[in-house]
């Protein structure tokens, strides 16, 4: 009688830990995606986390560096067009390859009317979209108003302001915010584990 000695078969394990690497390493891309380096956020007693009701929202992500200036990520508007991609503020750009990646735009004290209007009109083409409504600029009365609400309610401002940044220039970005019509805000901190 002949014994043979079965090996076990190692390629499930592996494929597993293939996909659990992959799985880390993209998490962690998305994690720093809206969290830049050049951005050292305050620190804070305490923290509240995230509703799960909150992360059905649409997020508006506001990185305000040291000497007041601001760092977005492009918007796509309802028709495909991407919005402020580097180096464009007043003016609309081609949908880049998904390969090119968008970066932040560094957008200047002078221009963030411009940019909370734009962002905040193309939120509300696509809810009057969603409606099956005329475009938002097309709307008049009640109808402009439901679909400012529907954006208030549905949009979140994320503020996340570097520690030395002056508390005017925050607040001066949370009025502008407030102003065009977004009431739902977030200010980011560093928990202080001290």
């Amino acid at each position: 009688m002949q014994i043979s000695h079965a090996e076990p078969n190692l390629i499930p394990l592996l494929d597993l830990v293939l996909q659990l690497v992959m799985f880390f390493m993209a998490t962690t891309n998305f994690a720093r995606e809206n969290n830049p380096e050049a951005i050292k956020l305050p620190l804070a007693q305490s923290a509240k986390p995230i509703e799960d009701d909150e992360l059905k929202n649409e997020r508006l992500f506001l990185n305000v560096e040291e000497n007041g200036d601001m760092r977005v990520r492009s918007i796509m508007d309802s028709i495909g067009t991407q919005w402020f991609v580097e180096g464009r503020i007043n003016g609309k750009t081609p949908l880049q390859k998904k390969d090119e990646g968008a970066s932040e735009l560094l957008i200047r004290r002078s221009n963030l009317d411009f940019y909370f209007n734009k962002v905040h009109d193309i939120l509300a083409d696509k809810v009057a979209r969603d409606l099956r409504w005329p475009p938002y600029k097309k709307l008049t009365g009640s109808d402009k108003e439901k679909v400012d609400k529907e954006v208030a309610d549905k949009t979140i401002v994320v503020l996340r302001a570097h520690q030395m940044a002056d508390y005017g220039d925050v607040y001066d970005i949370l009025t502008r915010c407030q102003k065009v019509g977004f009431s739902r805000m977030q200010v980011r901190a560093t928990m202080d584990t001290k």
